[in-house]
């Protein structure tokens, strides 16, 4: 059977800068496929907090009426050869099915980085999953759930990092104000609380940057010296890491999580990574060599200090991380690339523009 011939994806995602959705959607550009981009951000902005509510609790009412209306108006001017989904828990059945039978190659993927079975769930996903030609996800405890759902194929892939982590942006001059001894990038949850007061009360200096966090200060005032903005992404964030001396890797507890998108980024920038111990983990990374674990938040405190005091042990091990992530390809585009490998999709011969988005 031939290869599909594929140039121009549909590609359905919120789109906001410094996104992993965005970054998936600029390394199919950069590997040449022409992409119609519509973005769900504008449609959620639009609206007010109960009918934001309504859609990301319930799945129901005007905004998920109004999404689904605009991409199949935006499908029906189009031509395209596969449509790309982003966490399609607001794709209603019927508008993929007709997606998918617009595309001239019949090919239609779904992408998460989330768990949609253990949180974050959506019937219209769950009703959608055997009408995609390929389910990616990077829940390696989900890839079994794909299956029993009627799904055609399913891929483990893993989160991943993007071109913008890079050790050379330490040197940018804002970089120092959002960096820290160890830095935590995420929202509020209570194991990140407890384990980031832990570093704090031994006298690390450690810097937050998250939604919600402020919010915790409330009831937490030790957190009001340490919460250093309520959000960073892209370039800026990436030189906030590169420029932090530790980076912590911390796992949900609402999931049997194992590694998040920041196992990835942090030694990418070049920065040492003293990540919860996993099998997974210990997989990715040689344990002290590449990466240092801890499985207990005494052992977290210890380590942590005892890096901070040796810089040259600490160094070596943060450009062994670095070195691993470049080597094995642990790099966004590489994950792209065997999604597509998968489908026999080819990657066209020459780069397309970035695509606009609104």
């Amino acid at each position: 059977m031939p290869a599909p011939s594929v140039r121009r994806i549909l590609y359905v995602g919120q789109l906001r800068y410094g996104g992993t959705c965005r970054d998936r959607m600029e390394v199919l550009s950069s590997f040449g496929f022409d992409i119609i981009a519509f973005n769900v951000d504008p449609l959620v902005a639009a609206a007010n907090r109960i009918v934001q509510s309504l859609a990301g609790r319930l799945q129901r009412g005007p905004l998920i009426r109004a999404f689904n209306a605009r991409l199949l108006e935006l499908a029906r001017a189009s031509d395209y050869d596969a449509v790309w989904i982003d966490k399609g828990v607001w794709v209603l059945p019927s508008t993929l099915s007709e997606l998918r039978e617009r595309a001239s190659a019949r090919i239609a993927i779904h992408f998460t980085p989330d768990a949609q079975f253990f949180s974050q769930r959506s019937r219209f996903l769950f009703q959608g999953i055997p009408l995609y030609d390929i389910c990616a996800t990077t829940k390696p405890f989900e890839v079994s759930s794909y299956a029993a759902s009627g799904a055609r194929q399913t891929i483990l892939v893993l989160q991943g990092y993007s071109r913008f982590f890079d050790p050379a942006l330490a040197s940018r001059p804002q970089a120092a104000k959002s960096a820290g001894e160890v830095i935590f990038v995420g929202h509020t949850q209570p194991h990140y609380i407890r384990s980031l007061h832990a570093l704090a009360k031994s006298g690390i200096d450690v810097a937050i940057h998250g939604g919600g966090w402020q919010r915790h200060a409330r009831r937490h005032p030790w957190l009001g010296g340490y919460i250093r903005s309520d959000g960073i992404w892209g370039s800026e964030y990436a030189a906030a890491l590169a420029a932090s001396t530790i980076g912590i890797g911390l796992l949900g507890k609402h999931i049997p999580e194992t590694t998040t998108t920041r196992s990835f980024e942090i030694p990418a920038s070049g920065t040492f990574l003293l990540a919860e111990r996993t099998d997974d983990h210990m997989a990715l990374f040689e344990e002290d060599s590449e990466a240092v674990f801890w499985s207990s938040q005494e052992e977290l405190v210890d380590k942590a200090r005892f890096y901070l005091d040796h810089k040259d042990l600490r160094d070596r091990i943060a450009m062994a991380g670095r070195r691993r992530c470049v080597e094995a390809g642990y790099d966004s585009a590489t994950q792209i690339a065997r999604i597509l490998a998968a489908l026999e999709i080819r990657l066209p011969s020459a780069p397309a523009e970035s695509p606009p988005v609104a």
